[in-house]
């Protein structure tokens, strides 16, 4: 019985982790829609060399950084991995957009 009663506990505490993730990864759902179809555009034009440097760069470089900014230096936990998340989307799509404007 105390088993259930901890199992209990444990999804609520998952639960309320997981709206607060989910809370600050929505601001993000903009920036993803923007960028995907930014790339999505190029790539009917067969411009897709641009947007495979950006992704690799935001995956080896930003995120990670974003990651030990929001989870061990400011140490924010759940909330800080969809803060970093959310700022590797938006760096994609303001990459993307400065790509598109220059390109132009």
């Amino acid at each position: 019985m105390l088993r259930m009663a901890h199992l209990r506990f444990t999804r609520r505490r998952v639960a309320r982790l997981a709206g607060a993730f989910l809370q600050v990864f929505l601001l993000c759902i903009p920036p993803m829609i923007l960028f995907e179809s930014i790339r999505r555009f190029h790539q009917v034009q067969n411009i897709v060399r641009p947007f495979l440097w950006m992704v690799i760069f935001v995956a080896v470089a930003a995120h990670p950084f974003y990651l030990y900014m929001c989870l061990t230096y400011m140490q924010l936990g759940v909330i800080g991995a969809a803060v970093a998340t959310t700022l590797s989307f938006t760096t994609l799509c303001a990459m993307s957009l400065v790509h598109a404007v220059s390109a132009s």
